[in-house]
């Protein structure tokens, strides 16, 4: 009786292995640009609330923003000082989603909180998932 395995048994596992790989591959990448489009809406809101929760708070007691570079990816949360935008944090999202934008700036209102102009932005990843951030006239952020 000799000991080991045969040269079939091996290519026969091989093969598993293969197929097996075919099946999880594309699931797992598909898995990770979900996750990535997913994290890339969370830092945009995350960032626009930001802004809107500083202007209602009546912090320095000056209006913040956000300015959107879609070329770029670039999202900037500003304050306004006697008419000048002074950047306080950025957002750049990873080369993987696209960004279109019916607006290049979110400003709110102080005290009341509302948008001086309101907006959509999508987020699309490379397997065509579209997600969309929108900021209404009233200042209310919503995520789909």
């Amino acid at each position: 009786m000799k000991k080991g395995f045969s040269i079939i048994e091996l290519l026969i596992v091989l093969g598993i292995i293969v197929l097996v790989s075919i099946v999880i591959f594309p699931a797992i990448s598909k898995f990770k640009d979900t996750q990535t489009l997913k994290t890339g809406v969370e830092d945009v809101s995350s960032l626009i609330a930001k802004a809107r929760v500083q202007t209602i708070s009546g912090n320095e007691g000056r209006a913040f923003g956000v300015t959107i570079d879609a070329s770029t990816k670039t999202f900037t949360l500003y304050t306004l000082s006697g008419g000048t935008k002074i950047t306080r944090e950025t957002t750049t999202l990873p080369s993987q989603i696209s960004v279109s934008t019916t607006t290049t700036d979110i400003q709110f209102e102080k005290v009341t909180g509302e948008a001086v102009s309101s907006g959509t932005i999508t987020l699309t990843n490379q397997s065509g998932l579209i997600r969309t951030i929108t900021v209404s006239g009233i200042g209310t952020i919503t995520a789909n």
